[in-house]
């Protein structure tokens, strides 16, 4: 797994690496690097990111429902 890190000094992964992510079938998560509750909000960052690459809700495993997320991770 990889993470997409919406944080907008960072904002790794680029675009072009989230779309070959996809393409091998390797799952991500969005993550805002929250360092403080403000920072929940770039959330719409890595969102928009994973767009730009492709990613689908079944390529994000923080999109999934809890127990199919919690069973990947087991």
């Amino acid at each position: 797994m990889l993470e997409i890190n919406a944080l907008p000094e960072r904002l790794d992964l680029k675009d072009s690496d989230i779309k070959k992510a996809v393409e091998a079938g390797c799952k991500m998560s969005i993550d805002s690097d929250a360092h403080a509750i403000e920072h929940i909000a770039y959330l719409k960052y890595g969102i928009a990111q994973a767009r730009r690459g492709w990613a689908e809700k079944e390529d994000i495993i923080n999109a999934w429902p809890l127990e199919k997320m919690l069973s990947l991770l087991k």
